[in-house]
């Protein structure tokens, strides 16, 4: 009996001091994957990826097909934190229904499509964004070697999925931006609910 409980002591030593060890794992602790049978947004941004869990909405306009679609997410539940907004729209005087495929800020026959990325929704100076003017439909930088593009592979009157990537750039001020700063996006994915 003695035996047993020297043991069992011996085990709850080792077992209490294996999981203090983990209490504490480091500056960089590895980032939970994400459950892809949840709704997410994530991205790799410069090369860190970054997943977006809080926040998330996507919204659609029509009735069963949507003719316009917005999604967001943000990083965290906080005002400083990253965050994301992307727009589908109809371009002026086309109708048209939003559904799977390829969306681009180089076709514009049939829609718009804008991204927006803050770097620190709460501050100053942090606003990047990719894509078409909604107002203007013109390209918000002239020269764009890795436009915005927005994949939709599945959506329903319950959900929506795909993937992004392009170079979105630092906004001056409204419709002016600087294509020297400019954040890369790839490997963008998205699985949302959409409200009915």
């Amino acid at each position: 009996m003695q035996n047993k409980l020297i043991l069992l002591t011996s085990l709850a030593i080792i077992w209490m001091s294996c999981s203090r060890s983990n209490i504490n794992p480091g500056p960089n602790p590895p980032k939970p994957p994400v459950d892809t049978n949840h709704y997410y947004i994530k991205a790799t941004i410069d090369g860190t990826e970054t997943n977006f869990l809080f926040g998330l909405q996507a919204m659609t306009s029509g009735n069963t097909v949507p003719g316009e679609l917005s999604f967001s997410g943000n990083q965290a539940d906080s005002n400083h934190t990253q965050a994301f907004i992307f727009e589908i729209r109809c371009t002026a005087g086309i109708r048209a229904t939003v559904g799977p495929g390829t969306y681009t800020d180089q076709d514009t026959t049939k829609f718009t499509i804008r991204g927006i990325y803050y770097a620190d929704a709460a501050g100053p100076q942090n606003l990047y964004i990719a894509g078409k003017s909604p107002d203007e439909h013109r390209s918000i930088v002239s020269s764009v070697t890795n436009p915005l593009k927005l994949t939709i592979t599945a959506i329903d009157d319950s959900t929506i999925k795909g993937s992004f990537s392009g170079d979105f750039f630092w906004e001056i001020d409204a419709y002016t931006m600087d294509p020297t700063r400019k954040r890369t996006i790839t490997n963008g994915e998205f699985f949302l609910k959409t409200p009915h």
